[in-house]
């Protein structure tokens, strides 16, 4: 049976393997099909795509090589264990160099049999601001609802991981080892270098009056750190292009192409915080702003914001712009409170520090992340971790 589908973003090979897909699947109705935006640059096209009749599931399509369809099969073999896709089947095809692979999506079809249709995380938390009183070219954003961004933060942390983001084992690792698929090719360290410029060698730099530890150097020592780390399933990319959400509200994960059966539990936090934070906050902050926001997100766990806010409010930043700020915060706060329990008695602040300078030397090599402020966060980090007698060498 021949299917109908109208798509805009597909080359003629990628059409084909799609077509193959769809004659091996259980439903002949016309196909809608949604494409998804990605924040990282790993060269999978990911999209949604829907047979238009009743009751018709939706599935998650992605092209990539054949070896990353093979590693996201290798990575649904872990999942299907644990997340509520469990025991679903997949369809995949090949040709020479590329592949695509089908995944259903459990539980987006509306009650009523309405066709179904997804929202990405990523579009609700970097919409752009549609206040006509904002300034033009501001780059402002806004949350559509904060409640049900907390609610569906919660979702994804209960729900889609809560089986699997409960630390089953404690075990010393080598980060530098357990976090190399973040740092892969090193390509944060040039571009830090000539940032840094004339300090790039120096122990210490000076920024706006602040003195830090070089962080090149600090990252070296985090990389050659031994800690004692609590153990789980882990999805591995869990960040805001990675959770779709079904008509309903309700979260569901894709990409499971870095699913890892014991690795370190926190590494789906960080990388969810890591995006939402470095992404979401405007850009056009001055770097004291930054650097006063910087450290009041390493100390959440003690502060709230109101001393940041009189900061902001001093350096002339507009109240829209701090509430933005004070709905981050929040949600990192939640982020950071589901850590903690995954992690149980072994949550240390210092060690998901650490390991957040390490996932954001990592990110901040893509372009969409602010590269001066990533950088000025991974110099706090650095001293955070100094002052708070991080040992880099535990048992």
């Amino acid at each position: 049976m021949t299917h109908r589908f109208v798509v805009r973003f597909f080359s003629p090979e990628e059409e084909k393997l799609f077509a193959q897909c769809l004659e091996d699947m259980p439903f002949s109705d016309d196909v809608i099909v949604q494409q998804l935006g990605r924040i990282g640059f790993s060269g999978a096209k990911v999209f949604m795509f829907f047979p238009s009749g009743e009751n018709s599931r939706p599935h998650v399509g992605k092209i990539h090589t054949n070896r990353g369809i093979e590693r996201e099969i290798e990575g649904l073999k872990i999942a299907f264990n644990y997340y509520e896709d469990a025991g679903q089947r997949t369809f995949d095809v090949r040709n020479d160099t590329e592949g695509m692979i089908a995944i259903p999506l459990i539980g987006a079809a509306s009650a009523d049999g309405r066709l179904p249709s997804v929202t990405e995380l990523k579009d609700l938390l970097f919409a752009k601001s549609e206040n006509p009183d904002a300034t033009p070219g501001s780059d402002a954003f806004y949350f559509k609802s904060h409640d049900e961004v907390l609610s569906i933060i919660d979702g994804i942390y209960k729900s889609c991981c809560g089986r699997a983001l409960a630390a089953t084992s404690v075990e010393g690792r080598i980060l530098g080892e357990e976090y190399e698929w973040y740092i892969r090719k090193n390509v944060t360290e040039p571009m830090l270098r000539c940032f840094l410029g004339n300090m790039h060698a120096e122990a210490e730099i000076h920024i706006f009056g602040y003195k830090f530890k070089n962080p090149l150097i600090k990252v070296k020592e985090l990389l050659a750190t031994r800690r004692m780390l609590p153990l789980s399933v882990v999805h591995g990319d869990l960040h805001p292009s990675n959770v779709v959400l079904d008509i309903r509200g309700n979260p569901h994960l894709l990409d499971f192409t870095w699913c890892r059966p014991s690795s370190h539990v926190l590494k789906d936090f960080l990388v969810m915080e890591c995006s939402i934070r470095f992404l979401m906050l405007p850009k056009y902050l001055s770097w004291e702003a930054n650097y006063h926001i910087n450290n009041t997100f390493m100390h959440l766990e003690e502060d709230d914001i109101s001393e940041l806010k009189a900061k902001l409010i001093v350096l002339s930043v507009d109240n829209e712009t701090i509430a933005h700020i004070e709905r981050c915060a929040k949600i990192t706060q939640r982020i950071r409170q589901h850590a903690a329990v995954a992690c149980g008695t072994n949550f240390d602040i210092c060690d998901y520090i650490a390991c957040q300078a390490l996932v954001l030397y990592g990110l901040m090599r893509i372009e969409r992340y602010p590269f001066a402020n990533c950088a000025l966060a991974l110099a706090q980090m650095g001293q955070f971790l100094v002052e708070r007698g991080f040992k880099s060498n535990a048992p």
